[in-house]
């Protein structure tokens, strides 16, 4: 992965990219993803006061019985990996929602 799509990850820099430019960057990334991922779609999604545009992954190899496998790509930067989901529900009373425009 070269240096410009790396930093083009990093949430201060994802955040200021319009929907055709974060589309762009996921379409990109898709190249470079091992196995049978592709590109699905961008959208919205939303916690508490947070919002941000994600890539949405698709696997081509899904198990039978399956419609659809997705992975979310959330654009970041350094973090700590740990999370106990029902404390922080708890504590915050806080939901999360996703919206995505339909594919084309």
């Amino acid at each position: 992965m070269d240096d410009f799509l790396k930093a083009s990850l990093m949430l201060d820099q994802w955040d200021r990219l319009n929907l055709a430019g974060c589309e762009e960057i996921a379409r990109d990334l898709s190249k470079d993803l091992r196995g049978a991922f592709h590109f699905h779609k961008v959208g919205r999604c939303a916690l508490a006061d947070q919002h941000h545009q994600v890539a949405f992954f698709e696997w081509d190899g899904r198990p039978e019985g399956y419609d659809n496998v997705f992975f979310v790509l959330i654009p970041g930067g350094e973090a700590t990996l740990g999370y106990d989901g029902y404390t922080h529900q708890i504590r915050t009373g806080a939901s999360v929602s996703c919206r995505s425009r339909p594919s084309s």
